[in-house]
């Protein structure tokens, strides 16, 4: 980040957004970081929780999915600029018109916090 002379930092991942916010201090770069699953059903390892617990709050600013996952995140305390993007997904003019041919995609790691299990299911 010193080598690149960086402005800002946007940083994805639980584990890199931690070392993005340690390095970034020290630095003295602004940090965005971004959280894209629920920390309550998080499978980290115990150190890698407390650096978290204790380096979020030191971000400028936290980027998460939805609303729910705001609320979740202001409710542990993560950080107190909390802000949503949601993911997109834009149509293009043909597949508007074109209705007839239900598709569902569905982008994760395959793991249980990702719940294809629910999805699958529910289709």
């Amino acid at each position: 980040m010193k080598a690149f002379k960086s402005d800002i930092v946007l940083s994805f991942i639980d584990s890199t957004n931690v070392l993005s916010v340690i390095a970034t201090r020290m630095l003295k770069i602004p940090v965005i970081i971004s959280e894209r699953n629920n920390p309550q059903r998080s499978t980290m390892s115990k150190i890698w929780y407390y650096l978290r617990r204790l380096t979020y709050p030191m971000a400028d600013s936290l980027v998460v999915a939805n609303m729910g996952l705001k609320e979740v995140c202001r409710k542990v305390n993560f950080n107190k600029y909390v802000e949503v993007i949601p993911n997109l997904l834009q149509l293009n003019d043909k597949q508007r018109e074109n209705r007839l041919y239900k598709r569902l995609i569905a982008v994760g790691s395959l793991t249980k916090q990702k719940r294809f299990d629910l999805l699958i299911e529910a289709v």
